[in-house]
């Protein structure tokens, strides 16, 4: 149901729908309307064919007019499909003779006044008359009636029931609708398409198709894709940056750390090295942080290709829990599996690998010794529950929802400590993205902070 309401929402069903609607009570109206004041009749031009038969029945009433008229009309004994309708001029009442109902036609008859012969077509019916025919005794006006076929598609289309009728036109307006509908919305979903694209990495996409309309929506392409070329053009001149700049850095850098492993092998009983040992575990950080910063640019700018292979979650976890437990040793925290479903996930283990590991080594990092952290893999539905569980000092409520964007650390004093760059979440977050999955953090009611991340299984 909601899935359907959903669809109801969307702006091609709303323009049809209406366009529908509309046209349906113009169909009904324009149909109440000739029911009420126009007759189902076809006035036609007097057939030739049906005047010589009455004239031939005008003259066998004029020479035998003496003779009872139902005896004569059985005389002249009209044959099927024909049937002869006698009007008695002066007591108004008919006569029918034929096999054929004849009770609308009758009633056609007695609201008119006819004095011209004519043709007229009804449902399934072709009347012809009237004749007048004199009688020493009476006058009579003859009329003949006779079954037809409808030739074209408007006779055709006469003769069928009313549900029918309004059916026609319905289904014929039904596709137009939608035709018209499908044609408006069309380039608009296409605009969709791509704004989609590009907000999800690929800036490479454009609107396509439209360059040859010469409307709003044609105008509105080509300032879409106008855009995308220029925010397509910002991010390369962006990504350009930071490699020259990366690269501009780790030059000096690299200089600088073999300078200073030359200065402390010729000094390696000098006080000195102490401040050579920290001046290249800063050159370490640095040189970490510029990878750090490429990754991250690269998973936030560009639309990553995963290399997709099945993944046994079991074995992954696993895996992941044991490095863990190497990084882990010295503070004395135990890292343990608390639950483990067996399931396959199609991922890039690179990438999930990345994000996975800086979750858990930013759990270590806060989490006080001899403390424990617990990993949990839970299927349900159609996806994969990850969840990493310490028992830190957790977070602040306002900042769970900052707490994986780039450069954000809960406190410098502890990222000089730990030698964090404030870049591990932000980076698992873009690489669950590109999975198509999400990550969050909660803190626990006892104290820690929970870290899910949630990937689809399929």
């Amino acid at each position: 149901m909601r899935n359907l309401l959903t669809y109801l929402q969307r702006i091609n069903v709303k323009l049809f729908l209406w366009f529908w609607l509309i046209t349906i009570v113009s169909v009904v109206a324009t149909r109440f309307i000739m029911t009420n004041f126009v007759d189902d009749v076809v006035y036609l031009q007097a057939n030739q064919q049906d005047i010589e038969l009455l004239e031939q029945y005008k003259k066998r009433f004029v020479r035998d007019g003496r003779m009872p008229p139902k005896a004569l009309m059985k005389r002249l004994n009209p044959r099927a499909p024909t049937t002869v309708i006698l009007e008695d001029d002066t007591s108004g009442q008919f006569r029918v003779f034929g096999n054929e109902r004849v009770d609308k036609i009758i009633e056609f008859i007695e609201d008119r006044v006819l004095d011209t012969t004519n043709s007229y077509q009804f449902f399934h019916h072709r009347l012809t008359g009237p004749v007048v025919a004199k009688t020493p005794k009476r006058t009579f006006k003859l009329y003949l009636v006779k079954k037809t076929r409808p030739q074209t598609f408007a006779e055709k289309l006469f003769t069928l029931p009313m549900w029918a009728r309004l059916l026609v036109p319905a289904s014929i307006s039904f596709v137009l609708c939608w035709l018209l509908a499908r044609s408006l919305t069309k380039p608009l979903r296409s605009m969709q398409h791509a704004t989609k694209q590009i907000g999800e990495g690929d800036l490479t996409s454009r609107v396509t198709g439209l360059d040859n309309r010469k409307d709003e929506i044609g105008e509105l392409s080509k300032t879409f894709n106008t855009m995308a070329e220029k925010l397509s053009h910002n991010s390369a001149a962006q990504q350009r940056l930071l490699a020259d700049v990366s690269h501009e850095l780790r030059t000096p850098l690299t200089r600088l750390e073999i300078a200073l492993s030359i200065v402390q092998q010729q000094n390696e009983h000098n006080k000195s090295n102490d401040y050579i040992e920290r001046c290249k575990d800063e050159i370490a950080r640095i040189d970490s942080m510029l990878n750090d910063i490429l990754t991250l640019s690269k998973l936030e700018n560009t639309v990553t290709e995963l290399n997709k292979e099945a993944l046994s979650t079991v074995n992954f976890i696993e895996n992941h829990v044991d490095d863990a437990s190497l990084l882990a040793q010295p503070k004395h925290i135990d890292v343990e599996i608390a639950n483990n479903d067996v399931a396959t996930i199609n991922a890039d283990y690179a990438l999930l690998s990345s994000a996975l590991s800086n979750v858990l080594s930013n759990a270590i990092k806060y989490s006080p010794d001899n403390s424990a952290i617990k990993v949990s893999s839970v299927v349900s539905g159609k996806a994969l529950s990850i969840t990493v569980s310490d028992q830190g000092p957790g977070v602040s409520e306002h900042l769970l929802a900052i707490m994986f964007e780039p450069f954000y650390r809960i406190s410098e004093a502890r990222e000089r400590k730990t030698g964090g760059t404030g870049l591990g979440l932000a980076i698992a977050k873009q690489a669950v993205v590109a999975h198509k999955g999400k990550i969050t953090a909660k803190n626990k009611p006892e104290a820690g902070l929970e870290v899910t991340i949630v990937l689809p299984l399929h």
